[in-house]
């Protein structure tokens, strides 16, 4: 079933309503950018209490590739994410520059890491278990006078994982990965995946995973989002982005 189009009985989901009635889109920053679908498949036994579905990966092939880097300046991405194994490295979000972000779990730890500055890395404070679905929220503010000063804090469930003031803006242009970034292919299932221009409020971060956990098709406050990847279905090999 599609969380998007008609909701159950009939009723507008709240990301068509505004189209619906002449509006305009639900989504006015979004950038219409879908992803492609590598060794990927639609699973709807595992998937989070609150969603229609969920994307499931090998561990070894599976990703999706987006032809944009997504996250440049000030920025926020949010995903569900559920581990098949807490052993290795395995990358929920990445891309391929310099500059850019890697969102991942070293064993039992979640990292994000930037190849820029030394290879700045934020390291997470909670041990994560197999078998259990987390929500990572990721922050970025823009430098300040091009000094490798932004802000980044990691989120786990809504708390502070851990925050570093000493990061980098990345540039546009560069390919983003949804698994499979340096080849550290996710090993389970992610959902409800978002990414924003903006860093996102606490009022947002708490919606995001009020009532164990909320689509971002149901948000308040949807200005700012520029991907929204609901994976709960799979158009050949494309994953669509709703934010268009």
């Amino acid at each position: 079933m599609k969380i998007h189009g008609t909701a159950k009985g009939g009723a507008l989901d709240t990301k068509d309503f505004g189209v619906a009635f002449g509006g305009g889109s639900a989504y006015p920053d979004g950038n219409c950018v879908n992803g492609t679908c590598s060794n990927v498949t639609v699973d709807t036994d595992d998937k989070p209490s609150f969603a229609d579905g969920c994307y499931s990966f090998n561990g070894s092939s599976s990703d999706v590739e987006i032809s944009t880097s997504l996250v440049t300046t000030a920025c926020s991405i949010s995903a569900w994410f559920k581990t098949n194994t807490v052993s290795g490295d395995h990358s929920i979000f990445g891309q391929t520059e310099a500059l850019g972000i890697n969102l991942y779990i070293h064993n039992t730890q979640l990292r994000c890491s930037q190849l820029a500055g030394g290879g700045t890395q934020l390291l997470g404070t909670t041990t994560l278990e197999v078998d259990t679905w987390y929500n990572v929220i990721l922050t970025k503010t823009a430098e300040s006078g091009g000094g490798g000063n932004a802000v980044t804090t990691m989120y786990l469930n809504n708390g502070l994982e851990n925050s570093e003031s000493d990061w980098s803006d990345g540039t546009s242009g560069a390919v983003s990965l949804i698994s499979g970034h340096q080849t550290d292919y996710w090993d389970g299932f992610l959902a409800d995946f978002a990414a924003w221009n903006v860093v996102i409020s606490s009022d947002l971060r708490t919606e995001i995973n009020a009532n164990s956990g909320a689509l971002i098709s149901s948000l308040s406050d949807k200005s700012g989002i520029t991907t929204y990847y609901p994976m709960d279905e799979i158009d050949g090999s494309t994953c669509k982005n709703i934010a268009c």
